[in-house]
């Protein structure tokens, strides 16, 4: 029965502190979210391999389209960065960045409560967005078959994506991006991580005993 690590709260500050309950804590953290902690050993086959890494390379390319060139086609940014780049400056990016945690998501909560549309699309756009790269990114490496590896790999993909838009003006930086991109990561993992079990347990032969007569 998952232990949990006592809600999560005060008990991880002292962790770093005490050696056996930081132990304790990281035990209980396992218990709880097992698929962030167990590598995943499952043979690719080749045609599979090739196929989901043809999907992730396509879902990347859509991905960046929708989140960093999402205003006009080729023309539009051939004339932005012609025209309009050499007035825009990082300082002025970073003042309209947001760095606190929930305040977007927060907004877009109220405006989801008021059938705000476009609310709804950037909230669950944000997250849904990067579900098939949870999934895709551990089919095609089995050195992400971790879920901790997964975690850092999502946020490192947003982060990359918010840093572009912050230098090139394409975006506002915003620190709730990279919380929903990370945890649609993570949940696309959990889906790749049940499909696994389930494929394990589904083909799984059955033992036969046989014992002398």
């Amino acid at each position: 029965m998952c232990q949990g690590t006592r809600g999560l709260g005060p008990p991880l500050v002292p962790c770093f502190f005490d050696k056996t309950l930081c132990k304790k804590e990281v035990l209980g953290l396992k218990q709880c979210l097992p698929f962030l902690f167990v590598n995943i050993n499952m043979q690719t086959h080749l045609p599979i391999k090739i196929i989901s890494g043809v999907l992730l390379f396509t879902y990347l390319l859509i991905l960046s389209k929708k989140v960093v060139f999402k205003k006009g086609g080729p023309r539009y940014y051939k004339e932005y960065f012609i025209r309009d780049y050499k007035n825009y400056s990082v300082n002025s990016g970073w003042k309209k960045a947001n760095t606190v945690p929930f305040r977007t998501i927060n907004m877009y909560k109220r405006g989801v409560a008021h059938h705000n549309s476009n609310a709804e699309y950037n909230l669950l756009g944000n997250f849904i967005g990067f579900v098939p790269f949870g999934i895709l990114l551990p089919l095609f490496l089995p050195w992400f078959r971790h879920g901790i590896k997964m975690l850092f790999a999502g946020f490192l993909l947003s982060l990359g994506f918010e840093t572009t838009q912050l230098l090139t003006g394409l975006g506002v930086w915003d620190v709730d991006d990279l919380l929903l991109n990370t945890a649609g990561t993570v949940a696309g993992y959990i889906i790749f991580y049940i499909g696994k079990t389930l494929l394990s347990f589904l083909t799984k032969k059955p033992e036969i005993n046989i014992q002398e007569a």
